[in-house]
């Protein structure tokens, strides 16, 4: 963590500290387990189940950031304990960062029944970045209740937030294929110093040729859009079926658009999850190999971005 900071620019400083003090808190008593014991579960922030990811975010005119990623109750035997675990972490990482928890109570009814299922509870990320305030954005299972009612969740996740709006034509064009092929993996939520708050959906698209891909950005209006399909050729050559690997969508909603995405991005993530501990996949359910990013401001590139397995 410390030689993260430091490539990050801010090693030595009270913003290194802080930094590692939230980690260390995050991870709870899991923070204390030597590194030769491996992870304490099989969670799939990594691929090799660690429940934290470091990373370094570097834009053109900003200073380099430091992303954490971390799986808060990592240490539970059950999920429901790993989200009670989770949302414990997070409120003392609020009270420490000045940051309200609010995003997080107006679903936690609905996204931490008494009996969970799905892969994991909660998730946290950090972006990090000298002299500025931390942001930080909190995933959350919308497969709670079962993968089959992921798509009922998010719609109702989504109305608690002012976006139901969208639902109809996110259900028409993000999840035509049903649970089974467009599967809502994450339901995400920014908190803190962000310009612009988000709330995003995660979609991983199983079996999805070039040709759909274009069908379902058309949520998206504009260039970017229409350019889908030729990336997804690119990355998975022509006729750009991704048929072992899924093809990812992330779809931000911001106030300034309600009833549409602001942004859409298209990741192309490792082999199919194998079952683990609680369905929780094996190794290689893991980060992107390449990125579609497209918005009505900004036109497509390739690289990376904060979309996990989520950012």
């Amino acid at each position: 963590m410390r030689r993260m900071c430091g490539a990050a620019g801010f090693a030595g400083g009270g913003d290194s500290a802080r930094a590692l003090s939230d980690l260390l808190d995050l991870l709870g008593p899991a923070a204390h387990r030597p590194l030769e014991a491996g992870p304490p579960s099989q969670s799939f922030v990594c691929d090799d189940h660690s429940p934290v990811e470091f990373s370094l975010a570097f834009s053109a005119g900003s200073p380099v950031s430091l992303r954490l990623l971390v799986e808060p109750g990592c240490s539970a035997t059950t999920l429901e304990e790993n989200g009670r675990l989770g949302r414990q972490a997070l409120e003392t990482l609020a009270v420490r960062r000045g940051l309200s928890t609010e995003p997080v109570r107006r679903v936690e009814g609905l996204l931490f029944p008494p009996v969970m299922d799905g892969r994991f509870a909660l998730w946290c990320a950090m972006d990090l970045r000298r002299d500025l305030p931390a942001g930080v954005k909190v995933y959350v299972n919308p497969q709670a209740h079962g993968r089959e009612r992921a798509p009922r969740v998010a719609e109702e996740a989504l109305e608690r937030f002012g976006f139901g709006g969208a639902w109809p034509a996110f259900r028409e064009r993000a999840v035509p294929r049903g649970p089974d092929r467009d599967e809502i993996l994450f339901f995400a939520l920014d908190l803190g110093n962000w310009h612009t708050p988000r709330v995003k959906v995660y979609v991983a698209h199983h079996d999805i040729t070039a040709a759909q891909a274009h069908t379902m950005s058309r949520l998206l209006p504009g260039e970017p859009a229409e350019r889908v399909g030729e990336f997804c050729r690119l990355v998975a050559g022509d006729p750009g079926h991704f048929a072992h690997r899924p093809l990812v969508s992330c779809l931000s909603y911001t106030e300034r658009g309600p009833d549409a995405p602001e942004r859409l991005h298209r990741a192309r993530t490792g082999p199919r999850p194998r079952p683990g501990r609680r369905g929780r996949p094996g190794p290689g359910h893991g980060r992107p190999a390449a990125l579609w990013h497209g918005s009505r401001r900004r036109r497509l590139r390739m690289g990376g971005d904060d979309v996990p397995p989520p950012t």
